[in-house]
């Protein structure tokens, strides 16, 4: 908002539009009315010292004025009374030896948990992410984006953004970080789980079974629950040192290369209408040489 010279707001209706202006710098309010028609609105528009921010009260009646401003490179909000909204909370500190910015570290996580308790505090949905600064899919990318995980869950978020595949503080996204950080996030989803005590998992009767000095491999409760009683990574190598060496020593980047690239390759993509992934393809297209030419 601080490059902001104008901000433009429209009452639309279906014959008739009714504006207001504020020029940011001075203040001063310009009123408007307009007839029928959106050319009449988007040229006012253009006239206004810019860059002009605009938006209009949600309704069928503004959605072609809406579309007209974007052709025009005018960007244009809807503001909708009572519309459900989510507060984003993303902050971090930086390398105060260097300037660049720092993630996952122990102050990025207690923003995050700071955000939580302000979207708590106004009621609203609250979205975090899993963001770290690593170059590499390394012990940094590990630790950093674990620790802004911690602070996702411990925000009680309620959606997290950039999820998994973020690396070098959000400038790249890399397919062995996202098999990584589909682990955390699965490892973590799996945490929340509430313990369940029952006789089952108790497993009194087991115990008695087995007495002082024996194992529970052979008994009836174990062969039971055995394949589905913990969380199985997709990931990890839980092998001794030995047997992973005689195995080719493949390190956790390595396995996660191996299974996204196996994922791909057994992908199979859902049905869609042909006539609807053309509209899309053609949108994908269109949007791609709108970017190139700066129309964001």
């Amino acid at each position: 908002m601080a490059e902001t010279m104008t901000v433009a707001g429209f009452d639309v209706h279906a014959r008739s539009m009714h504006a207001a202006a504020i020029c940011v710098p001075t203040g001063e309010l310009v009123r408007i009315r307009f007839g029928a028609g959106v050319q009449g609105p988007v040229e006012w528009l253009r006239s206004l010292p810019g860059p002009v921010r605009a938006c209009y009260e949600a309704g069928p009646t503004g959605f072609g004025l809406y579309r007209a401003a974007i052709a025009a490179g005018i960007e244009m909000q809807v503001v909708a009374p009572g519309c459900p909204v989510m507060y984003g909370g993303f902050t971090s500190n930086v390398d105060m030896k260097t300037g660049a910015p720092a993630f996952g570290t122990p102050e990025y996580t207690r923003a995050a948990m700071a955000g939580g308790q302000l979207a708590r505090r106004y009621k609203i949905p609250y979205r975090s992410s899993n963001a770290c600064a690593a170059n590499a899919v390394d012990a940094q990318a590990a630790y950093e984006s674990e620790m802004s995980v911690w602070g996702a869950v411990m925000g009680h978020a309620n959606m997290i953004m950039h999820g998994a595949g973020w690396m070098e503080g959000g400038l790249v996204a890399n397919f062995e970080k996202m098999i990584l950080d589909a682990e955390i996030l699965q490892g973590m989803g799996e945490f929340m789980q509430p313990i369940v005590v029952d006789d089952d998992t108790l497993a009194l009767d087991a115990i008695t079974e087995v007495g002082p000095g024996g194992h529970f491999f052979g008994v009836g409760h174990t062969l039971e629950r055995f394949e589905a009683a913990f969380y199985s990574p997709m990931l990890s190598d839980w092998r001794n040192f030995e047997t992973w060496q005689e195995t080719g020593s493949v390190d956790g980047t390595r396995r996660a290369n191996a299974i996204w690239k196996e994922m791909l390759r057994t992908y199979e993509a859902p049905a869609m209408d042909p006539a609807v992934r053309e509209e899309l393809s053609a949108y994908v297209t269109r949007r791609k040489r709108e970017i190139v030419s700066g129309n964001l």
